[in-house]
């Protein structure tokens, strides 16, 4: 019966608002209703009372009215998604939180450029792959001349800077350009002073038998597997994991921060670097050309994927504002007219974990999603120039004075430029 209810809801009101806006709401109110029986006795008594009865006509006409109530406060408070949205970006905040809240996200920006200029000066610090191999190919011709084995403390040193290197490399981590640099300058000390090469090495001339130890050509073949190592993985790899996390915190940077606009929150610069990303790219004025560039794009794929991913998003900025609103109300209710300390020992332990997992459910759904509106305006934008009768720019610069032009017409009702339109 209650499968069949929700199947009516849907197709009267669609799977969209059925996701998006009636569960939550259904949540809220039956969680409101859980914890108002374990509060209040006469609530308590109406729930046993109702689920007994729960197959009657009364009953099922009470269940399908309280279903509708929901849809209609659903349905009602549908637009306050894009205003609690506005507010979870922190535009109309109160000036004195709003300021605090951006000297935070000041403090991270400026981590960040600090954290980028560092990976960058580490990478620049680093001794070139070529000129590595350079210094210890000549070393090794150096130990090779020597034909001997003259210092195994040298190979010891090296090998121990080599291992934790070694370490390093297995662990994905980024090697420290100190700690690189002395690697390299000890394998070149003991490849200058030891023969790498073990078919190269000759006995002690003194001796009437000259006979190579064996110990020798171990030393041999160890430092020839620490020369190996270095020049085929080790160096290769320090240059290409440098400049792996330098990308990385670029890419993380871009999509966390604009260019230039600063917002009090995380959630409202990820939006903010979306903006930016449009309009350093193609000139695309992100707020006024996307509802329109939505309109006429017409790839089911792409679609259907901005559909699911701006689904998550609503549904997790209402949760977070439904997970408040109950927190509030029920403090409230506990505080002037509760009987028992318990719920509220609950509603504290359990309060603050819920608003902090909406609020990284709210940043995670909005960096999928607008990772796909970047792809979007990236393939599509293009469909809104012709949809605009507009023609298609030549150039990157022609790109972004074409999008300048139009939206100075579209907004500003700026006809200075007599702008060439083409027709089909």
């Amino acid at each position: 019966m209650f499968g069949q209810i929700l199947d009516k809801v849907d197709s009267w009101l669609g799977r969209s608002f059925l996701l998006v806006r009636f569960f939550p709401w259904l949540l809220f109110f039956a969680a409101n209703l859980i914890f108002a029986s374990f509060e209040f006795e006469p609530v308590r008594k109406y729930l046993l009372d109702y689920y007994e009865s729960a197959g009657s006509a009364s009953k099922v006409v009470d269940t399908v009215l309280a279903i509708g109530a929901i849809a209609v406060v659903a349905f009602t408070v549908s637009p306050a998604i894009r205003a609690i949205t506005k507010l979870i970006e922190g535009e109309n905040l109160w000036w004195p939180i709003r300021a605090s809240m951006l000297l935070n996200q000041r403090l991270r920006y400026d981590s960040f450029i600090s954290e980028r200029q560092e990976l960058l000066n580490a990478r620049a610090r680093l001794p070139a792959t070529g000129e590595i191999k350079k210094r210890l190919w000549e070393a090794s011709l150096l130990g090779e001349a020597l034909e001997k084995i003259t210092d195994a403390r040298a190979i010891d040193e090296a090998e121990k800077q080599i291992k934790s290197i070694k370490m390093l490399r297995l662990m994905n981590m980024r090697v420290p350009v100190k700690e690189f640099r002395s690697a390299v300058i000890s394998l070149e000390r003991a490849l200058s002073r030891n023969c790498a090469h073990p078919g190269r090495l000759r006995g002690n001339s003194d001796s009437r038998n000259p006979r190579v130890e064996m110990a020798d050509i171990a030393q041999s073949e160890r430092l020839s597997g620490l020369y190996s190592d270095m020049m085929d993985k080790l160096a290769p790899y320090v240059q290409d994991i440098a400049q792996s996390r330098e990308l990385r915190m670029f890419k993380k940077h871009e999509s966390e921060f604009a260019k230039a606009e600063l917002a009090p929150t995380r959630f409202g610069n990820h939006v903010a670097a979306l903006r930016s990303y449009c309009d350093t790219r193609y000139g695309f004025d992100f707020d006024f050309f996307w509802p329109r560039l939505r309109l006429v794009i017409a790839d089911d794929t792409i679609k259907s994927s901005l559909d699911a991913a701006k689904t998550q998003v609503d549904y997790s900025v209402l949760c977070l504002a439904l997970t408040l609103l109950f927190i509030l109300n029920w403090l409230l209710i506990l505080a002037f007219a509760g009987e028992e300390l318990h719920l509220l020992f609950v509603l504290a332990a359990l309060g603050p974990p819920a608003v902090l997992f909406w609020l990284w459910m709210v940043r995670e759904s909005y960096s999928d999603y607008s990772n796909l509106v970047r792809s979007a305006i990236d393939i599509c934008r293009f469909d809104l120039l012709k949809a605009l009768r507009r023609p298609l720019p030549k150039s990157t610069e022609e790109e972004i004075e074409t999008w300048h032009q139009t939206a100075r017409l579209l907004l500003f009702d700026e006809h200075h430029e007599n702008a060439t339109l083409e027709h089909p």
